[in-house]
Order: C-alpha cells, then sequence, then structure tokens
C-alpha cells in the first residue's frame, strides 16, 4: 500500500453496483426476517445474499485506488460470480419442479459441484486486473480458463429460462404457480437481455459502458420477490 493515499477514489460509476447492492441486501433481509419458511425462502435467500455478496465486492473493485486493493475484494466477487448461476437456478428449479426437489433435496447438491471445481481452480492458480478505465477502476478477472466460466454460466442461465417459461406454459391460468411463473419468466428475459448487452454485446462490438450486471440483478430480485 502506499503512504500517504486513501485506499479509494471517488468513482460515480460505484453507485450502479452499490446502490443495486443496498436494494438486493435490503430484500434480502426483509425474507430473513419476515418469511424465511416459505417454499422460495432459503433457495431465494440464497441466490440474495450471494448477489448481494458479488454487488458490493464489484462496487469495492471500481473504488479501489491501488491494484493491491482490488484484488482483495476481486476473490470474494469472483467466488460470488461463480456461486451466482447454481444458486439462481437452485431457485428456478424450486419454483419449477418443487416437489422433485422437496423429495430429492440432495440433487439440488449437484448444482454446485461446478461452482466448486472452479472455485477450486481459482483458489490454485491467480486473478488477473484488466486494463484500468473510467467505468470500472480495475475489474478482477481469472486469469485462465475464463470461457469455462462463461460456458457454465451460459448453460445454467439458459436452463433456467428454458424451464421458466416452459413449466409457465404448462401450468393454468388459474393456478397461483402460472401467475408467478409469468413474472418470473419476464424478470429472467429482462435481465439476461440487459447482462448480455452490457456483458456481450456491447464489449464485443468495442464499445466503453459501464456494467449493468447491478441493474439487472435487481430487476430479478424485485420481481421474484413480488411474484413469490
Amino acid at each position: 500500500m502506499r503512504a500517504g493515499y486513501t485506499m479509494y477514489l471517488y468513482n460515480p460509476y460505484a453507485l450502479v453496483p452499490g446502490l443495486s447492492f443496498l436494494l438486493v441486501a435490503a430484500l434480502g433481509l426483509y425474507i430473513a426476517l419476515e418469511r424465511p419458511h416459505t417454499t422460495t425462502g432459503y433457495p431465494f435467500l440464497r441466490f440474495v445474499l450471494i448477489s448481494a455478496s458479488a454487488l458490493l465486492t464489484m462496487a469495492m473493485t471500481w473504488l479501489s485506488r491501488w491494484p493491491e486493493v482490488a484484488l482483495l475484494w476481486g476473490w470474494p466477487q469472483n467466488v460470488a460470480l461463480f456461486l451466482m448461476p447454481a444458486a439462481f437456478l437452485h431457485l428456478i428449479l424450486v419454483l419449477t419442479q418443487g416437489e422433485m426437489i422437496s423429495r430429492w433435496p440432495r440433487v439440488a447438491l449437484l448444482l454446485y459441484l461446478p461452482p466448486l471445481l472452479l472455485i477450486g481452480a481459482l483458489l490454485l492458480g491467480r486473478l488477473r486486473l484488466e486494463p484500468r478505465i473510467t467505468f470500472y477502476g480495475y475489474n478482477v478477472v481469472p486469469a485462465g480458463a475464463r470461457w469455462l466460466f462463461a460456458l457454465y454460466e451460459a448453460l445454467y442461465y439458459l436452463f433456467a429460462l428454458i424451464l421458466s417459461l416452459s413449466t409457465w406454459r404448462r401450468t393454468s391460468a388459474g393456478e397461483v404457480r402460472h401467475h408467478q411463473l409469468r413474472y418470473v419468466s419476464l424478470a429472467l428475459f429482462v435481465a439476461f437481455f440487459i447482462g448480455a448487452t452490457s456483458e456481450v454485446i456491447l464489449p464485443l462490438y468495442r464499445v466503453v459502458f459501464p456494467s449493468l450486471m447491478g441493474p439487472a440483478i435487481a430487476v430479478f430480485v424485485v420481481v421474484t420477490f413480488y411474484a413469490s
């Protein structure tokens, strides 16, 4: 660390993940206090806590003045990002295949095997700082095999979207689950569109723009909270 300087810089763009964190964390606290024992209570709370951790650590890496500080926040950020797709798909499975999950709860644990393997590889490897740009401060990513994480993330989120839409179409209009899944599917699609635009399409065309992962997560959490 350098003497005579604070460890963090003012970065207004960090308000995007920062405010998203506050919203998601507030909903998580409400769920924990008011309705943890509902069908989706614990899976939803798990997803919210992991998402809140990812958003908070993302905001802190964007605020970091020095690369050493960004790397300290980068480790928990990447662990949370690895766990998010599994927690997300677990929640969708509870919403769409609740009876199967309650009958064979250990099946859901298999969802967490790929991210745990990725976390193990992360701990054995190292992190890399991408070039500092105005929007991000520092962006901390795994040094190798990023395509594995991208593949795992895409497959989990795509399967969750297909599962939610197909189950919604099979339920009748009078069922509570039909209305729940309609909102969840809509939130999933909107979040997927925002995330894909921000993280894939714009970078593909070399358009420099702040990551909108925070708002994408917040949209899904708020709408799913309303639906459940």
